[in-house]
This record gives C-alpha cells, sequence and structure tokens, in this order.
C-alpha cells in the first residue's frame, strides 16, 4: 500500500511537469533551443503520465470489480474521477495529434487534468502516507515475518470493513492476543466474502487491535 501510494505521487508529479512545461511553450516565447527542451520534457513527462494513468487503471479494475459494490465513499469517489480522467485525456492527445485548430484551449485541458490527478491522489496515495507517518506504530508477526504497522491506518481500516456488519464497540469489550485477533478477522472475512482483507490490511488491522485491546505476549 505505501510503495503503490509513493508511486501514485510520483505519477502526480509527472504530470504537474507536464502540464507546467506545457504553459511555458504556450504562454511565452523562449529560444529555440529552449523550446525544443521544453517539447521533449513535456513528451517524455507527458507520456509517463499517461502510460501511467493506463497501468494503474489496469491494475485497479480487478480490485473494484471484486469489491463493488462495497466501495467505502472515498475509494468510490477515486474510482469516478480516475473513470473521467480517460476521455479527458483522449481529448487532450486528439487536439495534439490532430484537431491542432484547437491548441488554445490545451492549457485548461491540462490544468483540468491536473486538478482531477491530484483529487485522485490525495483521496487514497496522500492520504495513506499521512496515515502512516502517524504515530505510534506497532511491530506484528506477519506470515513473512516481523512487521512494523500503522494502527492509524488498521484503525482507519476497521471503519472502512468492519463497520459495514456491526458496531465497533465490540471490538473493546475484550483483549485477545495477536494471533486470536488475526484469527478474529479472518473469520469475519470468510463470512464476508465482500469484504476482501488483504493480508496486508490484516496485518495493519492487528497491530490498531493490539494497540488498543491486545496484549503483545504471545
Amino acid at each position: 500500500m505505501l510503495a503503490s501510494s509513493t508511486f501514485s505521487i510520483l505519477w502526480f508529479l509527472c504530470g504537474l511537469i507536464a502540464v507546467m512545461t506545457m504553459l511555458s511553450l504556450l504562454g511565452g516565447k523562449p529560444e529555440e533551443s529552449s523550446r525544443t527542451k521544453l517539447k521533449w520534457t513535456h513528451r517524455v513527462f507527458g507520456g509517463i503520465f499517461s502510460i501511467g494513468y493506463l497501468l494503474f487503471t489496469l491494475l485497479m479494475i480487478p480490485k473494484y470489480q471484486e469489491n463493488t459494490p462495497f466501495l467505502s465513499s472515498s475509494i468510490a469517489t477515486h474510482a469516478y474521477l480516475a473513470v473521467i480522467l480517460f476521455p479527458i485525456l483522449f481529448i487532450k492527445h486528439y487536439i495534439v495529434r490532430i484537431a491542432k485548430r484547437y491548441y488554445p484551449a490545451l492549457p485548461y485541458i491540462g490544468i483540468t487534468i491536473l486538478v482531477i490527478a491530484f483529487l485522485v491522489v490525495a483521496i487514497t496515495g496522500l492520504n495513506h502516507i499521512i496515515l502512516w507517518t502517524k504515530v505510534p506504530k506497532m511491530t506484528v508477526q506477519s506470515e513473512k515475518g516481523p512487521r512494523i504497522v500503522s494502527t492509524a491506518i488498521g484503525r482507519n481500516l476497521l471503519g472502512i470493513k468492519c463497520a459495514r456488519c456491526h458496531n465497533l464497540n465490540l471490538l473493546y469489550k475484550g483483549s485477545k492476543k495477536e494471533n486470536e485477533w488475526r484469527m478474529t478477522i479472518k473469520r469475519m472475512n470468510n463470512l464476508d466474502k465482500a469484504l476482501i482483507i488483504t493480508d496486508d490490511q490484516v496485518d495493519h488491522m492487528v497491530g490498531y487491535l493490539l494497540l488498543e485491546r491486545g496484549s503483545i505476549i504471545q
């Protein structure tokens, strides 16, 4: 999750560079050598942005299909904005390649793309990184060995996943050891397949539950 969030922010930065160089080309009168550099910079970072968008979309479509119709409001908004981005990107490339008479509209289209891309990243990736930076963190015994997880992310996941079916107050009526919390979460996941709780998410949730209502002594 942290890696994908980081990549999404880098993807946005590529879009930012592409838009800034486009505005420099259309709004000013740079020398020919600078103009050539700006063109190539725009093409390279714009190409990375477009390819990154397609890759992210291909990777996320199966996940959304698995979780539909149980998407949280933030994830659903993220998905809708990502879908809206496709036709706008298509129009932008169409103008650049074919309908060159509409060049004056490119700055507005580019800024629109950038704003939507920022919202897409901020809703999920940026929010995830902010949660990760919050303290405290816990060390849990994942299937691959000891792992440091964010209790803030775990708490957020509990609100998204567990609160769909029951009141979260049930979680605070007793304390459990790490393996017991892990078994409880997996049992709930098996009861409701629509939850789709990944191993990564289980680790964060267990970390939060250990902090609040658990014991690190096995």
